[in-house]
């Protein structure tokens, strides 16, 4: 506080400043949320490409695939309702 600041502008002024803060943390934790909803969405996604039998080195036709899911399906909905 300065002295030709007088008390209610200062509080005025840390109030403002305060508010500033909490939002530009609202703004850090919102992007932190979304980061970890894309992170388990890609987690997921690498789990049901496992499940169907699809990676690097295995490059299954069509119709397997298919297959896979049809056999798999009740476990494909229990990770993606979970």
């Amino acid at each position: 506080m300065t002295n030709k600041e007088s008390n209610a502008e200062y509080y005025s002024r840390r109030i403002n400043e305060l508010k500033s803060s909490i939002s530009i943390l609202k703004k850090k934790q919102k992007e932190e949320q979304r980061r970890e909803r894309t992170h388990a969405l890609c987690i997921l996604g690498g789990e049901i490409a496992y499940l169907l039998g699809l990676n690097e080195f295995n490059e299954p036709s069509i119709e397997k695939v298919k297959k896979k899911i049809k056999e798999n399906s009740s476990e494909i909905k229990k990770m993606l309702t979970s």
